[in-house]
């Protein structure tokens, strides 16, 4: 899909940047590497714009055959396309528009056999934020589990592990809510053992 909204902003985004890079480099008061520095700032963002604007919109065929049983066994797969084209959507969490390209999107309904329903909500710097936040939280959990006694007195541990948790809450609707008000529950206790 194309969406002409998104190319016209990164467009008058792009003009503006260009406004303001003249317009800092015409000013004799500015250094040789706050230039350099702009410059490589503009350049990093006019090719990630135009990265977002000009992925070509390609086609591919769908190949129902290698969908996971759950996608198969839906009501509304009939209904489907039969090609995959590129869908434009906006972040959830940051705001950003970013692209699941036509050849994402095969490679997860037929190679990793995801859901065909699935639709992506997060661009990838957040999903990857996501992630890592994540992988944290279970490594934390795993080394809470392994001493509990001596993790429960330990508060800059779990002052960490409850800002993961939170941090990680700005990704998902999915938290664990629960070990939130556990931790928060345990670090007021020692907080006022410690006054």
């Amino acid at each position: 899909m194309w969406n002409s909204r998104c190319n016209q902003a990164v467009a008058c985004e792009i003009l503006l940047l260009t406004r303001q890079l003249t317009s800092r480099v015409n000013t004799a008061s500015l250094r040789a590497l706050d230039a350099i520095t702009l410059a490589r700032n503009f350049a990093g963002f006019v090719r990630r714009k135009v990265k977002c604007m000009c992925v070509v919109p390609f086609k591919y065929k769908v190949d129902f055959d290698r969908y996971s049983r759950n996608s198969k066994n839906s009501y509304g797969l009939h209904l489907r396309e039969n090609f995959y084209s590129n869908i434009t959507y906006k972040c959830r969490s940051c705001g950003k528009l970013d692209i699941f390209s036509a050849i994402e999107q095969k490679k997860a309904y037929e190679n990793r056999q995801e859901y065909y329903e699935q639709k992506r909500i997060l661009c990838q710097d957040c999903w990857r934020s996501k992630r890592r936040l994540l992988k944290l939280a279970q490594n934390l959990e795993a080394e809470y589990c392994r001493n509990k006694q001596a993790k429960l007195e330990d508060l800059d541990f779990l002052l960490s592990w409850f800002n993961t948790l939170n941090e990680y809450k700005k990704y998902s609707h999915r938290y664990n809510h629960m070990r939130i008000k556990f931790l928060r529950k345990h670090i007021d206790v020692l907080l006022n053992k410690n006054m």
